[in-house]
């Protein structure tokens, strides 16, 4: 048994380094709805953030800041 699909928390991203994505449209049914999902260029899943480009950089950046952050509060 599973539970109900929260569309709010759901997305598309196409990951790659092409130049060009293949971008299609998907819809959600239920009995009495239909929704599409929204694309997006980036996702935190896990506490790691991941870019549809495979670029790391915003990651990185935010476990720097957090780092320093860290540190000067214990000085």
């Amino acid at each position: 048994m599973t539970g109900p699909v929260h569309v709010i928390k759901c997305g598309i991203m196409t990951v790659g380094k092409g130049a060009t994505p293949l971008c299609y449209t998907y819809v959600l049914n239920d009995s009495t709805d239909s929704t599409e999902l929204q694309r997006c260029e980036k996702v935190k899943d896990l506490g790691v953030i991941i870019d549809s480009k495979l670029i790391s950089d915003e990651h990185i950046q935010e476990k720097v800041n957090k780092y320093v952050g860290d540190n000067q509060e214990e000085r």
